[in-house]
C-alpha cells in the first residue's frame, strides 16, 4: 500500500488526481499533464488505487459504517427501506400511477431467443429478492413481503405482418402502454418484460422496472446479468456469477437498525438548519399555468459543451479541489438565479449511496437525493462561489444517510399533486461505464425513448466523455434538458440551454469574473432583445402641442358634447372657448412658457377648463389633490416652484400659508373678469413640443415627493400610442384623481377625437356611479382604474352579469391578478381588458397586453404587461443591470 501512496504522490507533483466517482476510478489532471506512461501507470494499478482510494474515504467517515450481513429471517415479512416506504405511500396517495417506472428498449437483431431470454430473466428474479418483492399494508405502514414461488414469463407480441408504417405505430403504441402501465405493488413482480418481434430475425425487448425495486446502478447490474445468463442457459452452462451474501431486505433491516440514535439525530440537525424556510416552489418563470395534478409529460433538449471548454473546467474545478460536478452545479445554479431573479436556488441531485462494497452488486433501491441549497446573493468572483458550492456538496454527502423520504416527512413541507416536494429541479451527472450489449449471434442497441415520463418540472443531465480513442469534436460536455411540458415550452428550454452554453465558456475563459457579471446571453440574443423585440418606431406626424391636438378637430367635432357632469354640460366650442378666456386671464397674470401653475380643484368641469387653460397659456400644470394632506400639498408648491395657484373659494382656507399667487375660480368677480377675455386660441410663437406639459409628483423611493415632469411631445405620443384601443367608445367616465397621472388615459384621447367625458364627482357615492356606469349598455365607455378601484366596486353592482356592456377597461398603477379579470370578463363579457404598465417617468403608461379569454388561461396569478407602445423600448434588467432573457 505504501507504493500506491508513493505512486499517486509522484502523480499530483505532475499535476494528475485520481479520484472514486460513484466507485469508479478517475482522473483528472491538468493541461498537457497526461502522457502516455502516466495512463498505463493508472490502468496497471487500477485494483490498488481503487482499494487505497475506497479505504482512504471509509477512514475519513466521522462514522464508519458497519458491514451489512445477512439477517435471520423468522418470516418473508419486514420493514421495507425508508426510501420503498415513500414511494409506496406515493403510490398510494396516486392510486397507482406509472411515474415510478423505469421503462427501457432494446433492438435485437439476429437470432434471438426469447425462451432463453426468458429463462435468464426467471434466474435473475430468483437471485434478486427484491425483484419478487410485494408491499402490503401493515397496521403501521408498508411490509415487505419476498414470494417464494412466482411465476414469469415474456409478453409477446407478434406484429410480423404489418407494413413498415403500420409497425412504427404499433411499436409506438405498445412502448407507450408500457412505459405507463400501473404496477400493482401489493401483487406484481418489479420487473416487466417483452418482446415485439418485428421479422423473423429482428425485434425489441421492453423493460420495465419500478423505481421501489431498482435504481440507474441497477440496471447495469441487470443488463449484465442478463447477458451472462442468457449465454449460460443458451450453451447449458453455470452461470459464472458470484452469489449474493445478502439481499435487499438485509439492507433494509441494517438501515433502520443503524441509522438512530446520535447518529441519526446529528444529520437531522444539518438538513434542518440547511432547509429551513425553505420555498415551497422554484421561483423559475413558466410559460403554462402549472396543473392541479401533474402528468408528467416531457420533452428533452440536447446540447453540448465543446471538448475544448470542458478541459479548461476540469482545470478550473482541478484548481480549486472541486470535483467537475461541482462546478456544474455551480454553473447551473447561477443560471437559475439569473432566470428566476431569486436568490435561494434548490436543487435535488441524486447519489448513488452505496458506500458498502457488499451493495455494489445488488438490484435494489440504494439511490438517495441529496437537497442542495445555493446562497446566490451578492457578487463575489466565480472561484469565491464554487467554493461555497463545494462545501454545500461536501455537508450533504457528509449528511447524506437521511433518505429524501425521511427529510420529506421530517419537514412536512406543505403536500401538492402539481409539484414535488422539497424541490423541483434536478441535476445528475453520468459516470456510468457503457453496458456489454453482446449476445451469440445477436446484435442489440439501446432503443430511443419516443415518449418521455418526467418526474421534475427540469432535469438537466450531464455526462463528460474524453475518450482518447474520439475525435476531438466526438468529446466534450453532453448536456441534456428534460422538462414538463405541461408547464414549459420547447422554446423556453432551447434559451436556457443556450445561455447554459454561454456561461459555461464564460466561466472556461476566466473564472475570477464576477458570478453577476458572466454573460448569460449569446450576440444574437442579446441583438433580439435589444432591437428586434423593440422595433415600435412610428411617425404619428404630429409635432404638435399638447393642447393644439386638441383645437385641430374642433371644426368638426364644436357641437359634439365635450365635458358632462351631474349639473351641466359643455360641447366642445363652448369647452375651447371658456379655456380661451381663462388662458389670455393666466397670460395677463405673467403665466408664461415654463411656469407651473397648480390645480387644486375637485373634479369638475372647472378642473377639465383650467388644465386646458393652463396648456393654452404656455405654462405646464400640476395636479394637486385636495384629499391629501395639507402638508403634503405645501411640499409640492414649495418644490415645485409655482407662478399661480388654480383653486374655489371654499378651498382657500387650506391654502393660507402657500406662499404663492392663489386665483378662486369660482369668485363672483374673478369669474366676471374671466368672461371678459377673448375667447379666441392664444399664439405662442416660442412654444414647441419639447417643453413641459404638466408635472406629477409620486411618492418616490424614499416617501418623499419627487417632481416628475412630461414634454408636449411625450404626452402627445402616448395619445396617439393608445388612440388605436379607443375607436370603439363613445366616451370617458373621469372617476379617478387628476394627480394619479393614470387618469390622462381615459382624459386626453376622448379630448383629441371628439368624444365626450362624463365627470363623476369626488364624493362617497363615486363608487356607486362607477357600479352603474360599469354595467350601462346605452353607451361604449373608455375607463382607466386601478385594480383595487375597480375591485371596489364589486359589492354595489346590482347585476351578475351585463351581456350587452361593451366598454373598454385600461387596469394600471398596481399589479392586475388573473381573479380580477375572471371576476370582471365574467360580469363584462363583451368588454376589453387591458394591463397597462409604466412609471410615471415613461408618461403614464410603456405598454399594454390585451386580456382575453384564451391568453388568460395561461396566468394563474399576475397578469403580464405585454409589449411596447409605439416609440417606446421596453427592456427588463436585473439588480446589476444585465439585460434579463425573455
Amino acid at each position: 500500500m505504501s507504493n500506491i501512496i508513493e505512486i499517486i504522490g509522484q502523480l499530483a507533483e505532475a499535476g494528475i488526481e485520481v479520484y472514486l466517482d460513484n466507485e469508479k476510478l478517475k482522473a483528472r489532471a491538468l493541461k498537457g499533464s497526461m502522457s502516455p506512461e502516466h495512463i498505463a501507470i493508472i490502468k496497471n494499478n487500477k485494483s490498488q488505487f481503487i482499494e487505497y482510494l475506497q479505504e482512504s474515504i471509509q477512514l475519513k467517515q466521522s462514522r464508519k459504517r458497519p458491514e451489512i450481513k445477512a439477517g435471520k429471517r423468522s418470516s418473508n415479512l419486514s420493514l421495507p427501506s425508508y426510501a420503498q416506504q415513500r414511494l409506496w405511500f406515493i403510490d398510494q396517495l396516486d392510486a397507482g400511477s406509472s411515474q415510478y417506472n423505469m421503462p427501457s428498449a432494446i433492438r435485437a437483431v439476429g437470432d434471438f431467443k426469447v425462451a432463453v431470454a426468458q429463462a435468464a430473466f426467471t434466474q435473475i428474479i430468483q437471485r434478486h429478492e427484491v425483484l419478487r418483492t410485494v408491499f402490503i399494508d401493515g397496521q403501521e405502514g408498508p411490509m415487505q413481503l419476498v414470494r417464494q414461488d412466482f411465476s414469469f414469463s415474456i409478453q409477446q407480441k407478434d406484429i410480423r405482418n404489418l407494413s413498415a408504417d403500420q409497425q412504427h405505430e404499433a411499436v409506438k403504441q405498445l412502448l407507450s402502454d408500457d412505459a405507463n402501465y400501473r404496477f400493482n405493488l401489493s401483487k406484481d413482480l418489479m420487473l416487466k418484460v417483452g418482446y415485439i418481434r418485428l421479422s423473423d430475425d429482428e425485434g425489441i425487448m421492453t423493460l420495465n422496472l419500478h423505481h421501489i425495486a431498482a435504481d440507474g446502478w441497477s440496471i447495469g447490474i441487470l443488463i449484465q446479468e442478463f447477458v451472462t445468463l442468457y449465454r449460460a442457459c443458451l450453451y447449458g452452462e453455470t452461470a459464472d456469477l458470484t452469489p449474493l451474501k445478502i439481499q435487499y431486505a438485509d439492507y433494509a433491516s441494517w438501515q433502520r437498525q443503524w441509522l438512530q440514535g446520535d447518529i441519526l439525530e446529528s444529520q437531522l440537525k444539518y438538513w434542518d438548519k440547511q432547509l429551513a424556510d425553505l420555498p415551497k416552489v422554484h421561483s423559475l418563470p413558466l410559460d403554462y399555468a402549472r396543473p392541479r395534478y401533474q402528468h408528467h409529460k416531457g420533452a428533452i433538449c440536447h446540447f453540448k459543451i465543446d471538448n475544448v471548454t470542458l478541459k479548461k473546467l476540469n482545470v478550473i474545478a482541478m484548481e480549486n479541489q472541486a470535483s467537475l460536478f461541482m462546478l456544474i452545479h455551480a454553473a447551473f445554479s447561477l443560471l437559475l438565479s439569473r432566470y428566476s431573479n431569486s436568490k435561494d436556488i434548490i436543487i435535488g441531485t441524486p447519489v448513488a449511496n452505496r458506500l458498502q462494497k457488499e451493495l455494489a452488486p445488488l438490484i435494489g433501491f440504494f439511490v438517495n437525493t441529496l437537497v442542495l441549497r445555493v446562497d446566490c446573493a451578492g457578487n463575489p468572483s466565480f472561484i469565491d462561489f464554487l467554493a461555497q458550492i463545494k462545501k454545500v456538496n461536501l455537508d450533504a454527502q457528509a449528511n447524506q444517510d437521511i433518505s429524501f423520504e425521511h427529510l420529506v416527512d421530517r419537514l412536512k413541507p406543505e403536500r401538492s399533486t402539481s409539484h414535488n416536494a422539497l424541490f423541483q429541479i434536478m441535476l445528475s451527472m453520468n459516470n456510468t461505464e457503457d453496458i456489454n450489449l453482446r449476445l451469440p449471434k445477436v446484435q442489440l442497441s439501446p432503443l430511443q425513448k419516443a415518449e418521455i415520463n418526467v418526474k421534475f418540472d427540469l432535469q438537466m443531465k450531464v455526462q463528460a466523455v474524453a475518450d482518447p480513442s474520439l475525435s476531438e469534436q466526438e468529446c466534450g460536455l453532453y448536456c441534456s434538458f428534460e422538462y414538463n411540458t405541461d408547464i414549459l415550452k420547447a422554446q423556453s428550454i432551447e434559451r436556457l440551454a443556450s445561455s447554459m452554453q454561454q456561461l459555461f465558456a464564460a466561466i472556461a475563459n476566466d473564472a475570477t469574473q464576477k458570478i453577476k457579471h458572466l454573460p448569460i446571453l449569446s450576440k444574437r440574443q442579446t441583438e433580439h432583445l435589444i432591437n428586434d423585440l423593440n422595433q415600435t418606431q412610428q411617425n404619428f406626424a404630429e409635432p404638435r402641442c399638447l393642447h393644439e391636438c386638441f383645437e385641430k378637430h374642433l371644426d368638426k367635432t364644436a357641437n359634439n358634447i365635450a365635458l358632462i357632469d351631474k349639473d351641466r354640460q359643455l360641447n366642445y366650442l363652448q369647452y375651447n372657448q371658456q379655456a380661451n378666456q381663462l388662458a389670455h386671464f393666466l397670460i395677463e397674470k405673467q403665466v408664461t412658457i415654463g411656469d407651473f401653475v397648480g390645480l387644486y380643484l375637485p373634479r369638475s368641469i372647472e378642473m377639465m377648463i383650467a388644465l386646458m387653460a393652463v396648456l393654452k397659456a404656455g405654462a405646464a400644470y400640476l395636479p394637486l389633490d385636495p384629499n391629501n394632506p395639507i402638508n403634503r400639498i405645501e411640499e409640492m408648491i414649495s418644490d415645485s416652484g409655482l407662478k399661480l395657484l388654480l383653486t374655489t373659494t371654499d378651498l382657500l382656507p387650506q391654502l393660507s400659508n402657500s406662499g404663492t399667487q392663489v386665483v378662486a375660480l369660482n369668485d363672483q368677480l374673478t369669474k366676471q373678469n374671466i368672461d371678459s377675455y377673448s375667447d379666441k386660441n392664444p399664439v405662442h410663437h416660442n412654444l414647441n413640443n419639447n417643453h413641459i406639459a404638466y408635472m406629477i409628483y409620486t411618492s418616490g423611493s424614499t416617501g418623499k415627493p419627487k417632481g416628475v415632469t412630461i414634454t408636449h411631445k411625450s404626452i402627445v405620443n402616448y395619445i396617439y400610442s393608445i388612440e388605436h384601443y379607443c375607436h370603439d367608445v363613445d366616451g370617458a367616465i373621469f372617476v379617478s384623481n387628476l394627480s394619479f397621472d393614470g387618469t390622462l388615459t381615459m382624459l386626453l384621447p376622448p379630448l383629441i377625437k371628439g368624444l365626450f367625458i362624463k365627470i363623476i364627482a369626488d364624493n362617497n357615492d363615486k363608487f356607486e356611479a362607477l357600479a352603474d356606469e360599469l354595467t350601462n349598455e346605452k353607451h361604449k365607455y373608455l375607463f382607466k382604474l386601478t385594480p383595487s378601484f375597480l375591485d371596489a366596486a364589486r359589492s354595489l353592482l346590482k347585476t351578475k352579469q351585463q351581456k350587452n356592456a361593451r366598454h373598454t377597461i385600461f387596469l394600471g398603477g398596481e399589479t392586475f391578478y388573473s381573479e380580477s379579470y375572471n371576476y370582471w370578463s365574467h360580469l363584462l363579457p363583451h368588454s376589453t381588458f387591458i394591463n397597462h404598465y409604466g412609471p410615471t417617468e415613461t408618461t403614464v403608461g410603456c405598454s399594454t397586453f390585451v386580456v382575453n379569454k384564451e391568453n388568460s388561461k395561461k396566468f394563474t396569478n399576475t397578469l403580464p404587461i405585454g409589449k411596447p407602445l409605439a416609440n417606446y423600448q421596453l427592456y427588463i434588467l436585473d439588480s446589476y443591470q444585465n439585460l434579463q432573457p425573455m
